[in-house]
């Protein structure tokens, strides 16, 4: 009987831990969406704004959210030389141009050349 309810006391945590994860997975998802919601631009656009700045074609196109700030970023290719465009999601404004290091990535975890 002992172990029983043991075990119910365990499961109870573990059905309380699971559900305050969850909450706490949602709000963040809510959050984030709000946030997404906020964008003006789509991927197209952004990707056609890089292209016109630098005279390139666009190699990579990501959104991302930093500092409370939504971007996109975009990689061109050009003469065989990478440049980063980032463009404020809101207005379609560019907000940085510049050469993009290859190794840039590899800062945030991501590596393709898995």
């Amino acid at each position: 009987m002992k172990l029983t309810r043991s075990v119910v006391a365990v499961l109870g945590v573990f059905a309380i831990g699971g559900a305050s994860a969850a909450l706490a997975r949602e709000s963040h998802e809510t959050d984030e969406a709000a946030i997404y919601e906020q964008v003006k631009l789509t991927l197209g656009d952004a990707i056609a704004a890089a292209e016109r700045q630098t005279g390139g074609r666009a190699v990579e196109a990501k959104l991302e959210k930093e500092h409370g700030v939504v971007a996109f970023e975009v990689e061109v290719m050009k003469d065989r030389a990478f440049q980063k465009v980032v463009i404020d999601a809101k207005s379609g404004q560019i907000v940085k141009a510049g050469a993009a290091g290859r190794g840039d990535d590899e800062e945030d975890g991501e590596n393709d050349d898995d």
